[in-house]
């Protein structure tokens, strides 16, 4: 669908928008009128419309913000029956061809173009947050506007990722559809986004250099738990200060799940729930031990 701003004083769907005003796409996750977009193609103190594929004005009544990474959740109102997209389960890979789609300005048609993934970074340099979703797909071109909030889609038209609004160096980027898919049964149950939560900065030591020896204790793998005057290493009353986690601490593994520079601590974080319990292994004064972490929660509720 297309996401497209309001015009003041509209007294008609007709009325309601034109083409110029199209801001970006969403893609439906149920046939009651869930969508998902890139937070990026709304402003603040600004109404929007959703433009289905026929052309026909839809109101959006409730936007949820994900709490740890830029997309935003749309419900249609008086939505019912509607087609939804086919969610995928693989994950981009460098150098795979694949599609980005968006509306077109003609009724009943979709716009389309190919497009080619570079890999996968981060977007948050070396010190990340074990609650925040950074890892994004590049593709090897910037899209227009249009298809910000779209689906990025394999051969077989399954949603792989979301089109970001912002994009890195000389590409555009797309949040993973497995980031997404995991908090779909609660927002479709009861329109919240719970997340896990664990509350440690940390820097992936196989994607890092020139971190001292002594630091590392001789690991080239896992995390070591750092933080900075504005990025503390461990959030107070959090998953991890409640469990032992302590700066300079290295955590090698979560459950039977190895960290490396491909399985981040946050990737593995996600794949759990909130208040769930899993068993860490921490080398501390290069000595290994294991933890066990009660993972708290990020949340935020339709209103």
């Amino acid at each position: 669908i297309g996401i497209a701003e309001k015009r003041e004083g509209a007294l008609s769907a007709a009325t309601a928008y034109s083409a110029g005003d199209a801001v970006g796409s969403a893609v439906l996750l149920s046939d009651d009128g869930w969508a998902v977009t890139s937070s990026g193609v709304f402003a603040p103190k600004k109404t929007y419309v959703a433009i289905t594929a026929d052309h026909a004005v839809v109101a959006i009544d409730t936007k949820v913000d994900d709490p740890s990474m830029d997309v935003t959740y749309i419900h249609l109102a008086d939505a019912a029956n509607l087609s939804v997209a086919t969610l995928g389960s693989a994950e981009t890979s460098a150098g795979g061809a694949y599609t980005v789609l968006a509306p077109s300005d003609q009724p009943g048609q979709i716009r389309s173009l190919p497009v080619v993934a570079q890999g996968v970074l981060s977007m948050k340099g070396l010190l990340l947050f074990s609650d925040e979703r950074s890892r994004v797909a590049v593709l090897a071109q910037t899209l227009p506007a249009a298809y910000a909030g779209g689906p990025l889609v394999s051969a077989d038209g399954a949603v792989l990722g979301i089109v970001r609004s912002d994009g890195w160096q000389n590409g555009s980027t797309v949040w993973p559809i497995a980031d997404i898919s995991t908090i779909l049964p609660g927002l479709l149950k009861d329109g919240q986004i719970v997340r896990p939560a664990f509350g440690v900065h940390y820097v992936n030591l196989a994607l890092a250099a020139g971190i001292p020896t002594a630091e590392v204790q001789g690991k080239k793998n896992g995390t070591l738990i750092t933080g900075t005057n504005d990025a503390p290493a461990i959030a107070k009353k959090s998953a991890a200060e409640k469990a032992g986690i302590r700066s300079g601490d290295i955590i090698t593994a979560v459950g039977s799940q190895s960290i490396s520079g491909s399985l981040d601590l946050a990737d593995i974080i996600a794949g759990y729930t909130a208040g769930q319990t899993v068993d860490m292994t921490v080398v501390r004064k290069k000595a290994e031990t294991k933890l066990k972490v009660t993972l708290g929660s990020t949340s935020a509720t339709a209103p």
